[in-house]
């Protein structure tokens, strides 16, 4: 399936994403992420949550999820003063903010 936001394009099939018609790499556990926030949408998912779903049965700093979050919104071309696409909820956790379509679909 391909999900389009913005000016990217997730293909979930080949667990790629493409921005502007370039493919971005992605490492594991940042792919993850966005999936989640996307299949979730437009709930928030806690901060604890993903860091269940992301580092299982370790602890991790909240620096980890902070900076995953703020590479992957680079990557997406957004930051957390617009957050067009990822919004954060203080002291909670993150959101997919951006409209989403499957290619070739009305916009959800």
């Amino acid at each position: 399936m391909k999900l389009e936001f913005e000016d990217c394009i997730l293909n979930t099939a080949s667990r790629q994403l493409s921005r502007g018609g370039s493919i971005v790499p992605m490492e594991p556990k940042m792919y993850l992420l966005l999936e989640v926030l996307i299949q979730r949408r437009p709930a928030v998912v806690s901060n604890m949550e993903l860091d269940e779903i992301l580092w299982p049965k370790a602890y991790v700093e909240r620096s980890s999820l902070t900076r995953l979050v703020s590479e992957l919104r680079t990557v997406l071309g957004d930051s957390a003063r617009d957050s067009r696409v990822i919004r954060t909820v203080y002291k909670t956790g993150y959101s997919f903010a951006a409209e989403v379509a499957e290619s070739g679909a009305k916009r959800l």
